[in-house]
This record gives structure tokens, C-alpha cells and sequence, in this order.
């Protein structure tokens, strides 16, 4: 049976008995009080009711006696009412008594009325002989029959008295039975729970001292870095699930604290790697460093002929530019020339059309002059001297118009080579241009690598810095990780001497070369890159992974 179900079980029993006792003492509560309202409601009414009649009747009797010794009329009469008005009194208390009584007050009752009737009529009789002034005698006697009636009615009440009163003491016995009854049985009820809560407290308490001095011991233990004891145990319910509990929690502090140790092994040989890496990696930063300067060296001289090439380009620009305008100057004045030279031909044709004009009139004045005869032989002497002149002058004319044309010819030929120079001469221009433009974006370009170097170089310094830091880190951490051994080498386990020793080994691996230790994998965890691929490089940092077994 669990805790909870047996807690649960006694908390229903005592509140079954605690419900019992209550019901239990409102039934008898109950009881008791029905007993005495039914000793009020009856026995006392009772009571009340006789000894209310008794009173009226002695009341009466008072009347009467003042009604035979008083002797004014009117004060008689007044008593006579007042006799009267106790009668009805009577009759009213009688009949209201009669409502609720039990049969032996209704007999009384009966006999009560008849002989208060007889009573009157003894009275009446003593009234009318007072009234009419009768004799000593004769009242004496009907005094005498009221008395007897009075003491015949006063027995009566005496005896309804006396009986209702021991009815009353009966109730009353009656009701302390049922109290003493309920208090017996209260007192019985609240033993039991009492011994029932004694019972399981005890039984409650053995169940739980019992499971926590083991959960106490256990707990102690692994306080004490003792993680090598379980406990065996048959316990069942909450505790035994509490110890179950505790069971796997020692188990998994012995892998925890076996991973920790594992663990603190593989920093220890990351550290010392990382120390490694950082030597390497500022050896590296060194070279590169070296590197830079040269680099920043070289860009700085291409900058400067990257420079002077700009200027040289620009000044052939201007040259070319300045040689195209030649050209086309020069083929303007050649186009110029070959027109002087068309009007010049021209010229020549008119030359020769009029050479060959005079030559014509030279031949008719030779005809003219063969026709006069003797007087015209001068004339045909001179007409013949024209004619040659003509003939030279047309030969000159024609060798003339031939060397224009060739002039002509040759000026086409150098305005069509020119026209033709012109372009290319514009396209070198042009050429050389962008060739200053490209060396103009190279000059940028190479202060930008000038920039980057110079970034490059102080980021080189930083990386330096970094590494002597991270060898600094790295000798931090391999402290940490030993004072984190000699942490967990507090606490025991079921293995503890072998782990021990075989943690032992594997430091001094790790000093004297991580990468010789025989079942440790190793792992690359920082792969820094340098040559932009995923190869392994030496200055990658890897980790060793201990395989320690618990």
C-alpha cells in the first residue's frame, strides 16, 4: 500500500468517524431536545394550567370571604362581579386546557368541572343568604359544603400535581439516559479515531523514517563525492519510487561526472593544440606582415609608372588630336590647290585654243602671202614665224595641261589619302584617350590595393595580437582544465583507479605530443581558411577527442 493511498484511506476513516459522531450527536441532540420541549409543551403546560385553576380558586375564596364580611351593597355587588369574572376565567383556562391535554388531564379536567360546579352552587347559596341576610347558621352550613367541595377539588389538583410532576422527572431521567447514551458513544467514536490516527501516525512515521534515513544515507554519500553505492531496497509506493529516483540519479552523475572528466581531458589537449595553432598562426601573421610591406611596395611603384603613363598617354592624345587638325588643314589646301589647278587647265585650253587659232590665221597669211606673190614674201616670212610660234606655243600649252593633270591626279590622290588619315589619326586619338582613362581607373584602382594592403598589414598586427592572446588563453585553459581534473578526481566512482591512471597516461600524451596519442580522433573545429578552399592547412585548430571509457 502507498503513502498516499494509506494517508488517503485513514483521512476518509477519521473523517467517516468524525461525520458519524457528528450525526450521532445531532440525532441524540435531537432527542433530547424533543424530550424537552415535549416536558415543557406538556408537563409543565400542565402544571402551569393546575396552578393557574388553583389560583383563580383561591382567588375566589378571598372574594367570597370579603363578600360575607363586608356589608355595603355596593361594594358586595362590585364582588359579586368580580366572582363572576373568575368563574369565566375558569371556564376559559379550563376549555383551553382541554385543547391540548393527555387523557389523564382531561379526566381531571372532568372531574375538576364537576365539582367546581358544585362548588358554585355551594357559593351561590352562601352569596343569596348574605344577600338576604340569613343566619350565621345557614351560611355556616353552605360554607361547610363549599369546603367540602374545595377540598375534594384541592385533592384533585394535589394528585394531577403530584403525577404530572413524576411524568416530568420521568422525562427528565429519560433525557439524561439519552445524553449519558450519546456521550458513551461520542466518547467510544473519538477513541477509535484517536487509536486509528495513533495507529497510522506510528505506522506513517516507520514508513517514512525508514525510507528517508536510506534516502538520507544515499544523499550523504553523494555529498561526500561517494558516487560508487546505490541503494537495494523492497520499498514500494512514493519512497520506493523516491530511491528509485535517487538510484538513477547517482548513475547519471557517474556518467556526468565521467564525461566531465573526459571532457576536461580534451580541453586540456585543445588547449595545448590551441597554444600550437597560435604559435603558427602569428608566425604566419609574421611572414604575412612581410608580405604586406613588400606588396604595398611594388603597388606603390606600378602606381607611380601607372602615373607617368597617364601623362605620356595624355600628351599623345593632345599630339594626335593636334596632327588630325594638321591633316585636315593640309586637305583643305590641297582641295584648294587642285581647283587652282582645274581654272589653271583652264586657262591652258584657252592658251592652246588661241595657239591654235593663230596658227590657222598664221597657214590663211601664208595662203594670203603666196597669192600676193613677191609683195607678200615678207608677209609669209612673218606668218610662217607666227605659225612656229603657235606650233611652240601649243606644244608648251599641251605639255603644260599634261603636267596639270598629273597634278591634279596626284592632288586626289593626297586628299583621298587625307581624308582617309584623318579618321585614323581621330581613332588613335581616341584610343589614346580611353588608354588615359584605363590608366586613370588603374591609378584608382591601385590606391584602393594600397588601401587594402595597408588594411591588410594592420589587420595582419591585429591577428598577431590576437594569437598571442589566444596562446595566453589557451595556457589559461589548459590550467582550468586541470584544476577541473583534480575537481572531478574528488568525487568516486566504480572505476575510479582505472580512470585515474588512464587519465594520467593520456596528460602525459598530451605534453609531450597531442598527436601521438594512439585511440585520440582528431577533429578539425577552426578551419581559418587561408587558401579559400576546404583543404586542411596547418594552421587550422583541432581538438583531440579522448575516448575514456568509465
Amino acid at each position: 500500500m502507498t503513502l498516499r493511498l494509506r494517508l488517503s484511506l485513514t483521512f476518509l476513516l477519521l473523517s467517516a468517524l468524525f461525520i458519524g459522531v457528528g450525526a450521532m450527536a445531532l440525532y441524540q441532540l435531537g432527542e433530547v431536545k424533543q424530550r424537552s420541549q415535549q416536558i415543557v409543551d406538556r408537563n409543565v403546560a400542565i402544571l402551569r394550567d393546575i396552578d393557574a385553576l388553583a389560583t383563580l380558586q383561591q382567588e375566589t375564596q378571598v372574594v367570597i370571604r370579603d363578600y360575607i364580611l363586608i356589608k355595603n351593597y355596593n361594594k358586595r355587588k362590585e364582588l359579586k362581579d368580580q366572582i363572576d369574572t373568575l368563574r369565566f376565567q375558569q371556564e376559559l383556562l379550563t376549555n383551553d386546557a382541554s385543547e391540548s391535554a393527555d387523557a389523564e388531564m382531561v379526566g381531571f379536567l372532568a372531574d375538576y368541572s364537576s365539582l367546581n360546579a358544585k362548588l358554585n352552587e355551594a357559593i351561590d347559596k352562601v352569596v343569596e343568604v348574605v344577600g338576604y341576610g340569613g343566619s350565621d347558621m345557614t351560611i355556616s352550613l353552605h360554607l361547610e359544603e363549599a369546603s367540602t367541595f374545595q377540598a375534594q377539588i384541592i385533592a384533585a389538583t394535589d394528585e394531577i400535581s403530584s403525577s404530572q410532576t413524576s411524568k416530568m422527572e420521568t422525562a427528565l431521567e429519560e433525557s439524561e439516559a439519552i445524553y449519558n447514551q450519546a456521550w458513551l458513544m461520542i466518547a467510544v467514536l473519538i477513541g477509535a479515531a484517536l487509536v486509528i490516527s495513533l495507529l497510522s501516525a506510528v505506522i506513517t512515521n516507520r514508513t517514512l523514517k525508514r525510507g528517508f534515513r536510506m534516502a538520507i544515507s544515499l544523499s550523504n554519500d553523494v555529498a561526500n563525492g561517494d558516487l560508487s553505492k546505490t541503494i537495494e531496497h523492497k520499498q514500494k509506493g512514493e519512497f520506493g519510487d523516491l530511491l528509485n529516483n535517487l538510484n538513477r540519479m547517482v548513475g547519471g552523475l557517474r556518467d556526468i561526472v565521467s564525461s566531465v572528466a573526459s571532457g576536461a581531458g580534451n580541453v586540456s589537449a585543445g588547449a595545448v593544440q590551441m597554444a600550437q595553432t597560435s604559435e603558427q598562426l602569428q608566425e604566419a601573421a609574421t611572414n604575412q606582415a612581410a608580405a604586406t610591406e613588400n606588396a604595398s611596395s611594388s603597388v606603390e611603384q606600378m602606381t607611380a609608372n601607372v602615373e607617368q603613363n597617364a601623362d605620356a598617354t595624355q600628351e599623345t592624345e593632345q599630339m594626335a588630336l593636334s596632327s588630325a587638325e594638321d591633316a585636315r588643314q593640309s586637305g583643305a589646301a590641297v582641295k584648294s590647290a587642285m581647283e587652282y589647278t582645274n581654272n589653271i587647265v583652264g586657262r591652258i585650253q584657252i592658251v592652246q585654243e588661241i595657239a591654235r587659232q593663230t596658227d590657222l590665221l598664221a597657214l590663211n597669211a601664208a595662203v594670203e602671202a603666196a597669192r600676193a606673190g613677191e609683195h607678200g614674201r615678207g608677209f609669209s616670212v612673218v606668218a610662217s614665224e607666227v605659225r612656229k610660234l603657235a606650233e611652240r606655243s601649243q606644244d608648251a600649252a599641251g605639255e603644260i595641261g599634261a603636267l596639270t593633270k598629273e597634278t591634279v591626279a596626284v592632288s586626289a590622290k593626297a586628299v583621298d589619302m587625307l581624308d582617309r588619315l584623318v579618321p585614323k589619326i581621330e581613332r588613335t586619338a581616341q584610343l589614346v584617350s580611353n588608354i588615359a582613362k584605363a590608366n586613370s581607373e588603374i591609378s584608382v584602382g591601385m590606391g584602393q590595393i594600397n588601401g587594402a594592403i595597408t588594411e591588410l598589414d594592420s589587420i595582419t598586427q591585429a591577428n598577431n595580437s590576437a594569437s598571442e592572446e589566444m596562446s595566453a588563453t589557451a595556457e589559461e585553459l589548459a590550467a582550468q582544465a586541470q584544476a577541473l581534473r583534480a575537481t572531478m578526481d574528488e568525487f568516486t566512482l566504480e572505476s575510479h583507479a582505472e580512470e585515474t591512471a588512464e587519465g594520467a597516461s593520456q596528460d602525459d600524451a598530451v605534453r609531450a605530443d597531442p598527436q601521438d596519442s594512439a585511440p585520440a580522433q582528431e577533429s578539425t573545429l577552426i578551419d581559418l581558411d587561408l587558401t579559400g578552399d576546404t583543404a586542411e592547412e596547418p594552421v587550422d585548430f583541432t581538438a583531440v577527442k579522448q575516448q575514456r571509457g568509465r
